[in-house]
């Protein structure tokens, strides 16, 4: 069987597609390596040197805007930032071009810093001292930017139909229930940005688009190989002792059959994926893991109207 037969050929001609999203979890995954932070938490001088908030911008530090987003705040944060940004900054570069997912995802980064100004009015106001040094202190995370792509590409549940008013309803109840359960400055900046995304998908509906090129095979094997990468991860943060290493076996096989074994592989994922995720989350527990693996057997498993076309609606040489 030729080489061209092989389904890397083709899924690496859609990972060309999401070049921001793809750029931005290995540059996250390079940072979190290189300083640490799949261990500890980051050190205070990390959060004052990279992380952006009021303080550092009044500081002069600029560059916050952009190193923000490529440090995470907890090391089992990695987990879903990996899965968020190839779904949720993938989809909408698929959707609605790179330029444009770039904007969004730069949109929910920065206008958490525009909600904080707008609080600090109240806040001050009401002298409430320990909500001012919240809205001061640095962040770090690229959360609140896929978040704001996942609302690009969702829209207004109520004005839509389909797969994006289920998916809509479902995030957005999401969120509300952590603002409602933890009311803090954290859990309004997704929301915000969420709701923020939802207004993009309106002034970006009628662009041409690009998502007919993932079929129901391609997505199955490209979150086939997340959730590969996803495992090993979660292999590091739970120390590498005796018990999770059966982790190991799994995400390398989920990555080669993904990409190397022709034909219907839909049984074998399926069971690997499924296997994979008891297993992380008995180690790591993760709303982000449950996601992909159920996003995986949705894929493999269902046949119907939910889900991506069987045939490729647009020819991925021609869609760039």
């Amino acid at each position: 069987m030729g080489q061209s037969s092989l389904p890397i050929t083709t899924l690496l001609s859609v990972v060309r597609l999401i070049p921001w999203a793809t750029i931005t979890v290995t540059l996250i995954i390079i940072v979190a390596c290189a300083n640490g932070t799949l261990h500890h938490v980051p050190s205070d001088a990390q959060l004052d040197r990279w992380g952006t908030g009021l303080s550092a911008l009044g500081d002069g530090r600029i560059w916050t805007i952009i190193t923000t987003n490529f440090l995470i705040d907890h090391p089992v944060a990695i987990i879903s930032t990996v899965i968020l940004s190839i779904v949720a900054t993938g989809s909408c570069e698929l959707f609605f071009g790179t330029k444009r997912a770039i904007f969004a995802w730069f949109a929910g980064a920065w206008l958490p810093l525009l909600l904080a100004m707008l609080l600090l009015i109240p806040a001050h106001i009401w002298q409430l001292q320990s909500t001012i040094d919240r809205l001061m202190a640095p962040e770090v995370g690229s959360s609140t930017a896929t978040w704001c792509c996942a609302g690009a590409v969702v829209g207004v549940p109520p004005l839509v139909h389909s797969w994006r008013r289920v998916v809509g309803s479902g995030s957005l109840l999401f969120l509300l229930a952590i603002v409602a359960y933890r009311p803090d400055y954290g859990s309004l900046e997704h929301l915000s940005t969420f709701i923020a995304g939802m207004a993009f998908y309106y002034v970006w509906r009628d662009r041409p688009t690009r998502i007919g090129v993932l079929t129901r095979e391609r997505g199955a094997r490209l979150l086939s190989i997340v959730c590969g990468v996803v495992f090993l991860i979660e292999l590091v943060l739970t120390g590498l002792w005796w018990a999770p290493f059966a982790l190991l076996p799994i995400s390398i096989a989920l990555i080669l059959i993904s990409l190397f074994v022709p034909g219907s592989v839909d049984r074998p994922l399926a069971i690997l994926v499924l296997l994979g995720g008891i297993l992380a989350n008995l180690f790591e527990p993760n709303p982000a893991t449950i996601l992909a693996v159920a996003a995986v057997l949705w894929l493999t498993l269902y046949r119907g109207r939910w889900t991506l076309p069987e045939q490729p609606t647009v020819d991925v040489r021609h869609s760039r």
